[in-house]
């Protein structure tokens, strides 16, 4: 985003697991606004319904803002999306010569620091969950109403009717 000179990055991710993997290798959530929550609902009609009935749960899009610097998070979102690296590890290892129990022991230490990133990986993610996602306060949760023709509108969770008729009044049924 940039205004009057002002340029301000940030890396954005809706998907938790990796944005507990950015986590695992040290990416800082920003300081504020570390998440955004939007209650998605797919018309006026079904949001409707869901004021009336607030059981009918609106489907819930969260994104995670972290700072972007500091860590190389787009080769460890790449290497997330990526398949084969063990086997790559494998061959490679395997054509150093090295013996036999030295070779064990080398992918005995890899098979451990695997298992550490898993571990790592879920307690971040159980970290956003609990700290973040649990404790988001309501009134800085947004509903997103679409409309037609790619029109929508957008509103605080704790608006007031007349703005809430108001930006539904700008959509397309």
């Amino acid at each position: 985003m940039e205004a009057n000179g002002y340029t301000e990055r940030v890396l954005v991710t809706d998907n938790t697991n990796k944005a507990a993997v950015l986590l695992t290798f040290c990416a800082q959530l920003r300081r504020h606004q570390p998440l955004t929550w939007i209650n998605e609902f797919a018309s006026k009609d079904v949001f409707i319904a869901y004021r009336r009935n607030p059981a009918k749960k609106p489907k819930i899009n969260v994104s995670f803002h972290f700072e972007p610097d500091g860590v190389d998070a787009k080769g460890i979102l790449k290497a997330y999306d990526t398949t084969g690296a063990e086997a790559e590890f494998n061959a490679l290892v395997k054509n150093l010569g090295l013996d036999p129990e030295t070779l064990k022991k080398l992918l005995a230490l890899h098979s451990k620091a695997a298992v550490q990133a898993c571990r790592e990986a879920l307690e971040a993610r159980e970290y956003l969950v609990k700290e973040h996602m649990k404790k988001y306060p309501e009134n800085a949760k947004v509903n997103m109403v679409r409309g037609k023709d790619k029109t929508f509108a957008m509103f605080g969770t704790q608006a007031s009717k007349a703005t809430i008729a108001e930006h539904l009044s700008k959509i397309k049924d």
